[in-house]
């Protein structure tokens, strides 16, 4: 199969075409660098012509909601668009466990992107998957970069994270099944507190690094604390487990 992905340079993208080329397809990561935007449509139809399916694996990073709404309603917009007019019959988006609840959405503005995303590709009439997944151990290495010195400042909050590695093999796993599946959940062996994990992280891999474990206030620390990004009881657990991904790191 001959597959483009769309965001393909970044954590997941860059993981999500090796697993493809791991099991013998063509993957081409698309990006702004190779002429693709997404987010204004330039390049997209010419990019995917002839793909039997395109990956969406975009991503902005950002906690404002205005920018986050912007940006993921363009680009599903024009990646729905994009797929309808090249005519490729399967369009696979990633997204996250929970945006689509409305006190998810209030904690958090990324999240309120999210969530427009997903409204934006169901109503487009293209032939969509979701597939939402828990956070992933990776985000800790995102949350530790926000620091001054050695000190990082960490929200505390529960969640059952996975490895990247591991979304991108169910992202994989939904492109060879095809059109028509439903939306896809997975999650992380067991619940962690994403703090906890970050200060491992840090006390492993940056000398002196101290990590101040905070508890938000406001909507977002509410919604953090409440347990909503959690699964449900019916949604899949993928290993490794967070000291087995580290090790391996």
């Amino acid at each position: 199969m001959r597959i483009c992905v769309l965001g393909g340079t970044g954590t997941i993208g860059r993981l999500v075409v090796a697993e493809l080329r791991e099991r013998q397809h063509a993957a081409a990561p698309l990006s702004r660098k190779g002429g693709v935007d997404a987010l204004t449509g330039a390049g997209l139809v010419e990019a995917i012509a002839g793909a039997d399916a395109v990956v969406s694996c975009l991503n902005i990073p950002t906690v404002s909601a205005g920018k986050a709404i912007t940006f993921f309603s363009a680009t599903a917009r024009n990646a729905a668009r994009a797929v309808l007019e090249a005519r490729v019959p399967h369009l696979v988006d990633l997204s996250i466990l929970g945006v689509e609840r409305p006190d998810v959405q209030a904690g958090y503005g990324y999240y309120r992107g999210k969530a427009a995303e997903e409204r934006t590709l169901s109503a487009s009439g293209a032939p969509v998957t979701l597939v939402k997944t828990a956070q992933w151990f990776e985000l800790t290495e995102t949350l530790l970069a926000a620091r001054v010195g050695t000190l990082s400042v960490v929200p505390r909050f529960p969640s059952q994270p996975m490895a990247a590695a591991a979304a991108a093999a169910v992202l994989a796993d939904v492109v060879e099944a095809g059109p028509g599946g439903p939306t896809r959940l997975a999650a992380g062996p067991e619940p962690r507190d994403l703090a906890d994990l970050a200060a491992t992280v840090g006390a492993r891999r940056i000398p002196r690094q101290r990590v101040l474990r905070v508890q938000l206030r406001g909507a977002a620390g509410r919604m953090l604390r409440s347990g909503a990004l959690l699964p449900g009881p019916d949604v899949p657990r993928l290993g490794p487990t967070f000291e087995e991904w580290l090790e391996h790191r």
